[in-house]
Formats: C-alpha cells, sequence, structure tokens
C-alpha cells in the first residue's frame, strides 16, 4: 500500500496523543479529514463506544483498504505482509472485522 502522507501521519499521531476524554472526536477529525486513508478507521476501532460502532469502524477500514491496495495494483490474490507497515492499518482493521463479526 502507499505510505501515508506526512501530514496524515502528523494529524493522527496528534490525535492519538490528545487526553482519551477527547481521543475519539479528535481521530473522528482526522477520519473526516482524510476519509480514504485506514489508518485513522484502524485507530477508531479501539475508541469505539460500542461493539457496532467497533464493527462499523473496522468495515470501513477495510474497504479503505481494500480501495488502495486496488489502486496500488494488487488484484485479490497474493499476499500483505505485515512486515510491510503501509499495510498495519489495513490488517489491522481486517482483524478486528473479524473479532467483531464473530
Amino acid at each position: 500500500m502507499p505510505a501515508a502522507s506526512e501530514e496524515l501521519k502528523r494529524a493522527l499521531d496528534e490525535a492519538l496523543a490528545t487526553p482519551i476524554e477527547g481521543r475519539r472526536a479528535a481521530v473522528a477529525a482526522v477520519a473526516t479529514r482524510f476519509p480514504r486513508s485506514v489508518d485513522p478507521w484502524a485507530a477508531l476501532v479501539d475508541l469505539a463506544r460500542d461493539e457496532t460502532e467497533a464493527y462499523a469502524y473496522a468495515r470501513v477500514g477495510y474497504h479503505r483498504g481494500l480501495d488502495s491496495l486496488r489502486a496500488a495494483g494488487w488484484r485479490g490474490n497474493g499476499y500483505v505482509r505485515w512486515r510491510h507497515p503501509t499495510n498495519r492499518g489495513f490488517l489491522r482493521a481486517l482483524d478486528q472485522l473479524r473479532l467483531r463479526a464473530g
């Protein structure tokens, strides 16, 4: 997957450093600003208020990841490896979707 922009990385890092009371809202603002990026959606899973919300965030993150992978030339076969840091948001969202769907 393509690397996230420095602007997105900085915004997400700042949002995740926000005190817990406002962290979900801060990360949601990053997702609103960068809706095609998987990383804020994957981060929101851990900040969700309930299982339904967590599932929804994971599902959006999964689909944003598929969109990015396909745009980068992936055609639905072959490995998406954890060792590549740019794949980790997608893989986290996919794993959380698996867990929440269960």
